[in-house]
């Protein structure tokens, strides 16, 4: 998934990253130091209400300020956050992420395709508030289609 964040931020954006349910980082590329990367995702990742994330899952970006920066955030494949740092250009910022949003998607149904491997997450203490607690976590295996390698 680098490959395709790092492209993001060729594009222009300042920043991307993609981010577990969790907040622990996948991968990211940009102006985002870590440490402003894991107190963005700690943001990113507080409990929300179901209208929040029935917003996400629907495929709307939302957009808000952390620590002087705009940041847009979104859901792809159903199990990872992509966020997004927006440049001036906001318009053209917003189109970049919305493109980055489907090609993390495009990699996660690959993904699934190859693996066919789900488990469900299992709710947190905040219940349907842990972000993204309705969707399903891809659990890559080693093994493919019941050959094991």
């Amino acid at each position: 998934m680098a490959p395709v964040v790092r492209s993001t931020v060729a594009r222009g954006l300042p920043s991307a990253a993609i981010l577990s349910p969790k907040g622990d980082v996948i991968a990211s590329d940009g102006v985002l130091e870590a440490d402003e990367l894991r107190a963005t995702a700690a943001f990113v990742c507080q409990p929300r209400t179901a209208d929040f994330l029935d917003r996400l899952f629907s495929g709307e970006l939302v957009t808000a300020t952390v620590a002087e920066r705009e940041i847009c955030l979104g859901v792809a494949g159903r199990c990872v956050f992509i966020l997004t740092v927006l440049g001036s250009a906001r318009e053209e910022s917003l189109e970049a992420t919305a493109l980055f949003r489907q090609e993390v998607d495009e990699l996660v149904g690959l993904a699934r395709a190859d693996s066919g491997r789900w488990i469900p997450p299992i709710p947190g203490p905040t219940g349907s508030g842990s972000p993204p607690a309705e969707a399903f976590v891809f659990l890559p295996t080693r093994d493919r289609r019941g050959d094991k390698n």
